[in-house]
């Protein structure tokens, strides 16, 4: 693979080998959730929740907007880069994984169907889950900083540009629990009129 010519093979292992739902989760830092036992994501391109991963096709699915992603897909809508760098990208990302150790994890399903498409779900040995509620500061930090934990050293203007991006996913999923309190307040108090 020279200049900006990738085999067939070499895109088919950027599309692959590399796991669609750690990449969401963990290099691009996607907004996601469990729900009713099944991974999610918000989409890139309707900002919802309606999407899932099948680990069969190592592919991304946005019910709302009818559209698949691969990892490659992934990479060129949240880093908004072309296909060249977005492939040069995901090779680098190959290349860390491979050299990295894996930690000592196990692999735990979620929900009643062990077969179903839900993705199964890394779990620390120690069983105590790595999710929960936790500061925002901490929230900000994880968002700021690159895979090992230190802040990523960038270019100021493409790092002002990625951290505005993430601070408007932040505050547009703020603004969503706003409105979500703001409508069982009004629920409640249509229930239970004040006396």
């Amino acid at each position: 693979m020279t200049g900006h010519c990738f085999s067939k093979s070499a895109l088919y292992t950027l599309r692959n080998e590399i796991d669609v739902q750690m990449l969401i989760e963990k290099t691009l830092r996607i907004p996601c959730r469990v729900t009713q036992g099944c991974f999610r994501f918000m989409c890139p391109l309707c900002q919802g929740f309606n999407t899932a991963v099948n680990p069969k096709t190592n592919l991304a699915r946005c019910f709302a907007c009818e559209k698949n992603f691969n990892t490659i897909d992934l990479v060129m809508l949240i880093r908004q880069t072309d296909f060249v760098h977005s492939a040069k990208f995901l090779q680098s990302v190959l290349q860390k994984d491979v050299s990295r150790p894996k930690p000592g994890i196990h692999q735990v399903v979620s929900g009643n169907n062990p077969k179903s498409d839900c993705r199964p779900k890394d779990k620390p040995l120690s069983g105590k889950p790595d999710k929960g509620p936790c500061h925002i500061a901490k929230i900000l930090g994880d968002v700021l900083s690159s895979d090992d934990g230190r802040p990523e050293k960038k270019p100021i203007v493409v790092l002002e540009k990625a951290n505005e991006d993430r601070i408007a996913k932040l505050e547009m999923q703020l603004d969503q629990l706003g409105r979500q309190i703001q409508k069982l307040t009004r629920t409640i108090t249509a229930i239970r009129p004040s006396k």
